[in-house]
């Protein structure tokens, strides 16, 4: 599994796009350098940093203080300063708007959310360097069996469908009944045994088997959207008790 901060950084590789941010020239980058930082802007040719700092987590516990995940809270902060071509506020508000708008468009199964903001603006031997530290959250989706189901023919005495699984691997944060729901929002809650969130595709009817060998089915299927994808499938799970293959 990867750590908080490679995690992190991998997400914001992935999504942040120069043309909202007003510039190609941006890195993102674990912590701050050991030599000043208007060398990255000024010798390196860089207008924008992203430093992933070093993470706190926090244990989501469920039943009997059981812990099925982890909350972690990794700092970001961005710098810029004023240059030939780039007005450092500009660019500033560029990056906090853009961080605002992928935590939105991709929160992905991890549940990726901005949770403060704090400025911190000085001036740097003459320089003023522009700064905001954020806080990122997110859950750990876990790795868990997809069993997709498929009907087959109607049985001539019953007239139940014939039913066969095929499994695929898929990351899935799942929250049982008796868990902190702080994840699911102001007034969320989680109306039958589960909750999960996962950005693979899932159905009605499959099967969704944890690491621990516990069986759950998939009741309901909600597909949350940004402009013409599905971006996450939030599921209903009801516990299988005493299940077998």
């Amino acid at each position: 599994m990867a750590d908080a901060r490679s995690t992190v950084k991998t997400y914001l590789e992935t999504y942040l796009d120069s043309d909202n941010l007003g510039t190609s020239s941006f890195i993102v980058c674990y912590g701050l350098p050991s030599y000043p930082l208007t060398r990255v802007f000024n010798t390196k040719g860089r207008d924008l940093i992203f430093a992933v700092m070093e993470p706190q987590a926090t244990t989501l516990t469920g039943y009997a203080g059981v812990g099925y995940s982890y909350q972690e809270h990794v700092p970001i902060e961005t710098f810029c300063i004023d240059k030939s071509g780039v007005t450092g506020t500009t660019l500033k508000w560029s990056a906090e708007a853009e961080l605002q708008r992928i935590t939105k468009a991709y929160p992905g199964a991890n549940q990726y959310a901005l949770e403060s903001r704090e400025d911190n603006d000085k001036d740097i031997g003459g320089t003023k360097l522009y700064s905001t530290r954020f806080i990122l959250n997110f859950a750990r989706a876990r790795s868990v069996t997809r069993r997709a189901i498929t009907l087959g023919a109607r049985d001539g005495t019953t007239g139940w469908r014939a039913v066969t699984y095929a499994d695929t691997a898929i990351n899935m944060l799942i929250i049982n009944r008796t868990a902190s729901t702080r994840l699911l929002g102001s007034g969320g809650y989680v109306k039958v045994d589960a909750y999960g969130m996962t950005s693979d595709t899932v159905a009605v009817g499959d099967q969704v088997k944890t690491a621990g060998s516990v069986y759950y089915e998939v009741k309901a299927v909600t597909q949350r959207w940004r402009d013409d994808t599905v971006v996450r499938y939030d599921c209903d799970l009801t516990l299988l008790t005493l299940y077998e293959e």
